[in-house]
């Protein structure tokens, strides 16, 4: 595991998220359902108080570059398609970022309302793009940088979910207590399990990993399925 200073480890506390009633109507189906305006706000209020919206993140330069790898920060990784993202980028942003463990327990806690458990996982979720967004304008902004990419571990084939154990390793995280306040498990489950991780990176023309994904019907689609 490599040694981080907490002076290299950005952490970015309490990011702002606008949990609007249109876009939470929208992953709800609410409309569909007929979900009262009341039962929606008293929905929202309930998962606003589950959420702490946290992230770190580190800035670490590109050294070198292999046929499908790529060495960054001492860590190398294996990806044909994150060497050719990275082509033209000099510094990248790997990161982890979680909205806490709060929401998922009290989810947990209500198998006896299926519906309600399912509202909340699916607000979680929601939320946590929010967040994302909310990261990807805080490098922007620090940073100087018009346009973000983004790449997580797992989310194609070509970047298997392997490669969380370097970049966790990248951000001195990997166990309880170390590093961010995220770890990761053996089974390569990030805990807690609303979490995600990737490597921001500068960009001329945005990378949309959905865009490669053969899951049409995925609830956190972006862009157009791939035809």
């Amino acid at each position: 595991m490599n040694t981080v200073s907490k002076k290299d480890l950005h952490h970015l506390e309490n990011i702002p998220v606008v949990l609007e009633t249109g876009a939470a109507r929208k992953a709800l189906r609410a409309d569909r359902t007929g979900m009262p305006p009341e039962e929606m706000k008293a929905l929202l209020e309930r998962t606003r108080r589950l959420i702490a919206p946290q992230g770190w993140y580190r800035v670490v330069y590109v050294e070198t570059r292999g046929k499908d790898s790529v060495e960054a920060g001492g860590v190398r990784f294996q990806s044909g398609l994150l060497n050719r993202n990275l082509a033209d980028a000099e510094r990248i942003f790997p990161y982890v970022l979680t909205i806490g463990k709060t929401l998922e327990v009290e989810a947990a806690g209500v198998r006896d309302d299926l519906l309600l458990q399912y509202h909340l996982e699916t607000l979680g979720d929601l939320t946590l793009r929010l967040a994302m967004r909310g990261l990807e304008e805080h490098v922007r902004e620090s940073f100087g940088i018009e346009k973000l990419s983004s790449m997580s571990p797992g989310s194609l084939p070509d970047w298997p979910i392997e490669e969380q154990r370097p970049l966790f390793a990248l951000l001195g995280a990997g166990g309880p207590g170390s590093g961010p306040g995220v770890s990761l498990t053996d089974s390569l489950l990030m805990l807690p399990r609303k979490s995600l991780s990737g490597i921001l990176f500068p960009t001329e023309h945005t990378f949309i990993a959905c865009r490669l994904c053969p899951r049409p019907h995925c609830p956190s689609r972006i862009g157009d399925a791939p035809r």
